[in-house]
């Protein structure tokens, strides 16, 4: 152990955790254990850690310089092909993380340009859960396949049961270093896994698009509450008291119509709610809404869109707390480096000095880069409707993996008995309107579970 860290754990970063899936900024959930920020530098000084900021993105979205800045899709195109190459690894084996979709399949289009490079690509499927719930959601290999023949990619396939993935589990969390309850952890371990096995030394992801360019669903939720303002605020609370009576969907976003975007927004991944956070974590929950270094960061310039400080949070948390931390870890955790093209400076800079309607337009995100992409990448990919790398977690954890879990989370030798007391037991009796959000919140447990099972003691207060 290191000098002054005692493994315990604080409050605070507790809270943190259950509203986001991970520990935002500086924090994490240990005492005394903290890290250097994104973009700043640490040095010793009379034996004084002194950290300094060379960049943060509320700098340059106030700079006047990016306004000079061409906001063609022409030079967007330019800027992505420019980036592609620039992380060329021309001296080790290299592979594409596919998925079909528009970002994966950009890289590979956008390395066409070099005739040196033979490319193969690497895509995890899901075997078909026994217990479905809504979507079929688990399978994006046709789609894979479809593009890396045409780019005549070499094209490595993993398919994964829930066996498989639960078995892995615990070694995922574990490479993983701190409780990052984001389930394509899974996809991506057993991806770069399958890389190390085929003497890949790096591995290029589509990370980085949709923080810059408003490509996530959850952005499109402003114009839902635009509309939903309309109503008077009145029938609107009488709606969502009649909604949570009756235990239907919609409570969220009625909720979210009456309250700030300050108060709701808890990223891309946000999990428990405050109310449920306190239902669940009681006396231990701290009620601030958000991280208050992080909302320093959406208030601040003045005069931001809602949109713009949604996309700035998770340029200041989701990014680089959750997405790249996992990535880094697992990818290292197998000997492989993962590179992210698309978060090149300049691409960055781009997405910043960009106006609202540059990426949300005609109800969907990302529109500049789909037109930057139009000549370059197959006209299904860029009307194809954002599907993600969707894990079935919660049909495992409600068929599958649902004893495990109840034997972790609900027994006597639970290490967050203490934290929870029985109140978990309610998710796992979620009705099957519910369980597909339910299952979500109970792997963002049982990762918290996983990971203090590894500490030498249990939770400290």
């Amino acid at each position: 152990n290191l000098p002054g860290v005692t493994n315990e754990i604080l409050d605070e970063t507790l809270s943190d955790y259950h509203a986001y899936r991970f520990t935002t900024r500086e924090k994490t959930l240990v005492a005394g254990v903290y890290r250097i920020l994104p973009g700043y530098f640490g040095y010793v000084c009379n034996g004084v850690m002194q950290l300094r900021s060379y960049w943060n993105p509320v700098s340059s979205i106030s700079g006047k310089y990016i306004t000079e800045l061409d906001l063609s899709p022409t030079n967007l195109a330019s800027l992505l092909r420019n980036a592609v190459k620039d992380q060329d690894a021309k001296e080790v084996p290299s592979a594409v993380l596919l998925s079909g979709g528009l970002d994966s399949t950009a890289i590979l289009a956008l390395r066409q340009d070099s005739p040196a490079i033979s490319d193969a690509a690497i895509t995890v499927s899901f075997e078909r859960p026994n217990s479905t719930l809504f979507r079929e959601q688990y399978s994006e290999l046709e789609q894979a396949s479809l593009i890396a023949q045409q780019y005549g990619a070499r094209h490595i396939v993993d398919i994964v049961s829930a066996s498989d993935a639960l078995q892995a589990f615990p070694q995922i969390i574990a490479d993983l270093d701190e409780p990052i309850a984001d389930p394509t952890a899974i996809p991506l371990w057993f991806a770069t896994r399958i890389a190390r096995a085929n003497g890949f030394k790096v591995v290029y992801s589509g990370e980085g698009l949709d923080e810059l360019f408003a490509g996530y669903a959850v952005y499109g939720h402003l114009e839902m509450l635009r509309r939903l303002r309309l109503i008077p605020a009145g029938m609107r609370k009488m709606l969502l008291k009649w909604l949570k009576r009756a235990a239907l969907p919609g409570t969220g976003t009625i909720d979210r119509s009456l309250n700030e975007l300050d108060t709701w927004y808890q990223g891309v991944g946000g999990a428990f709610t405050a109310e449920e956070r306190a239902h669940l974590l009681g006396d231990m929950c701290q009620l601030q809404q958000t991280n208050q270094h992080v909302t320093t960061g959406m208030s601040s310039p003045k005069g931001l869109t809602d949109l713009q400080r949604m996309t700035l949070f998770d340029l200041l948390a989701w990014l680089p707390d959750n997405t790249l931390a996992k990535s880094d870890r697992i990818s290292m955790a197998h000997s492989v480096e993962l590179r992210v093209p698309y978060l090149n400076e300049a691409i960055v800079d781009f997405a910043l000095a960009c106006a609202d309607d540059l990426k949300w337009r005609h109800g969907a995100g990302k529109w500049i880069v789909r037109e930057a992409l139009a000549e370059i990448i197959p006209r299904s990919v860029i009307r194809r409707k954002k599907v993600g790398f969707n894990v079935p977690v919660s049909s495992w954890l409600f068929g599958e993996w649902r004893e495990f879990a109840q034997e972790m989370l609900l027994t006597s030798g639970a290490v967050t008995k203490r934290l929870y007391g029985g109140r978990l037991a309610e998710l796992f009796d979620a009705n099957k309107i519910h369980r597909e959000r339910a299952g979500r919140l109970l792997f963002t447990a049982l990762t918290l579970e996983v990971w203090l099972r590894r500490l030498s003691r249990h939770i400290r207060t």
